[in-house]
């Protein structure tokens, strides 16, 4: 009686590959993935009509072995589908997200858990970032950019970094030379974006653009907020030999309430900057 020929698998006459031994054909089954696919059942039929030459028992574990390897090809399609939908739904949770978003806020994988696991809502916000909907500002840490007719536009850096400082918790202020160019102290424009911060230095990115965090003393960066602050930053800026004239300078161009603040800090800043301060407060 001639064998049927099963996918590569053939019956005895083919030299080499074991003849009629029941466990090497069983090998040789289980691993002959068409079978699976095509669903060909009707050869194992054929199969179990000649079994009484390989024995009933190893006929009857190759249908076990292939019924296995469809049920788990089954399973794999059907985690690939759950992790598509959940793809999707994470990737539609960020998007709207980011409509709704003020300008240089900033979103975490964090924030889609509930959407789809971190795995799925990290992927979604790297594939958005590569179209060019968000940008990738720091590790994990993603803003939306927002569409025009040109392109896309990025937040300016200040949003950014006055979201950094929400999510991080971190004190973060105008560096001296900011400053010291905000209260028309200097006339120069600082190139570079730079901030001073209670944490750690790090630099943030801003499509081509680099933000660059600098780790302060908590005195540099007292009174955040306000002019009294920046009045601060920008004496300690420029330096000791200029302290007491830009000092005098800054008495005569603030409030009379946001010079009583500078005084109040005396106690916490550098001897030179307290002496600066102290020298422009006593002058009549």
């Amino acid at each position: 009686m001639e064998l049927p020929i099963i996918g590569n698998l053939v019956g005895p006459e083919v030299p080499g590959e074991g003849g009629n031994d029941p466990a090497i054909f069983g090998s040789r089954l289980t691993r002959d993935a068409s079978l699976v696919h095509a669903g060909r059942l009707k050869d194992l039929l054929i199969w179990w009509d000649i079994a009484p030459r390989f024995g009933h028992s190893s006929i009857l574990n190759c249908f076990f072995a292939i019924n296995m390897i469809r049920a788990n090809s089954v399973r794999n399609s059907n985690l690939l589908s759950d992790r598509s939908y959940a793809m999707e739904e994470v990737t539609r949770a960020v998007q709207m997200r980011a409509k709704r978003a003020k300008e240089g806020a900033l979103l975490t994988s964090k924030e889609f858990v509930g959407s789809g696991n971190r795995a799925a809502a990290d992927q979604a916000l790297s594939r958005l970032a590569k179209k060019g909907e968000l940008a990738r500002v720091y590790r994990g840490m993603y803003t939306p950019s927002r569409k025009t007719p040109y392109g896309y536009v990025l937040p300016e850096a200040e949003a950014v970094v006055k979201s950094y400082a929400s999510l991080s918790g971190e004190k973060v202020v105008n560096s001296g030379a900011t400053a010291a160019n905000q209260l028309g102290l200097t006339t120069q424009v600082p190139v570079q974006k730079v901030f001073l911060t209670t944490g750690k230095s790090k630099n943030l990115k801003l499509g081509r653009r680099t933000i660059r965090l600098k780790h302060a003393p908590a005195w540099i960066t007292s009174l955040p907020k306000n002019r009294s602050g920046e009045a601060i930053r920008a004496i300690a800026h420029l330096g000791r030999a200029n302290g007491v004239h830009y000092a005098k300078l800054l008495k005569n161009r603030l409030t009379p309430e946001e010079w009583t603040r500078v005084v109040a800090l005396k106690a916490k800043v550098p001897a030179w900057v307290h002496a600066a301060i102290s020298k422009a407060e006593n002058e009549r």
